[in-house]
């Protein structure tokens, strides 16, 4: 609210230029692509394209370490991966770990992998940490990863979760998720759930 409305005019107006100077238009999913569409004059040739992942990194996995060495019998360790912020959900991931401790004490894990906590506001860093205290000490936050850790830091979890509560366009953590045959639960927000409904979340 506090910024000019003619700034927005002239994004949307440099935008459609930008567009306008390409014969096609690639996008990772099928939301980003009726969102643009809704705003935008596309070319005709704009296709959804799904982000790829390094063949180093499937390389490093196979089936039968799925099968044998990374679940566990309750099935009760779940994994952020991502930007700590409140944006990707973080906080609301917490605040539900928190009701769910209040009623289910010490049944579940929390494993949150990922930095830029700094970063927040101070009252959201507060609000974040105040709620992994009170949590307990099944909540474990282990700050940024490399993206050569993803193989052993997916085969200590059960379920990765994507709580975002802005729009999401298409997290490559669910697809890392899926290479390594974790299941997702995801916020119904953006391209999430276009990502996991029917594919194993």
């Amino acid at each position: 609210p506090e910024l000019d409305q003619n700034l927005f005019t002239r994004r949307k107006f440099l935008a459609q230029a930008t567009i306008d100077s390409c014969d096609g238009l690639t996008t990772p999913s099928h939301w980003l692509l009726e969102v643009m569409q809704k705003s935008f004059k596309l070319p005709a040739a704009a296709r959804v394209i799904e982000n790829g992942l390094p063949n180093s990194l499937l390389s490093r996995y196979t089936r039968d370490q799925a099968e044998t060495n990374t679940t566990t019998p309750r099935l009760n360790r779940f994994g952020f991966f991502g930007r700590a912020s409140e944006r990707k959900g973080l906080l609301l991931l917490l605040q539900a770990c928190y009701k769910l401790n209040r009623t289910h004490p010490n049944a579940f894990e929390l494993h949150i992998h990922g930095g830029g906590l700094e970063q927040e506001p101070a009252a959201i860093q507060h609000r974040i940490q105040t709620l992994i205290a009170a949590c307990g000490d099944h909540i474990h936050l282990h700050g940024r990863y490399r993206q050569d850790d993803i193989p052993e830091l997916m085969a200590q979890i059960d379920w990765v979760i994507v709580p975002s509560i802005w729009w999401e366009n298409s997290p490559v953590v669910i697809q890392e998720a899926f290479a390594y045959h974790k299941p997702v639960i995801g916020s119904n927000h953006g391209g999430i759930a276009e990502k996991i409904n029917g594919r194993g979340g």
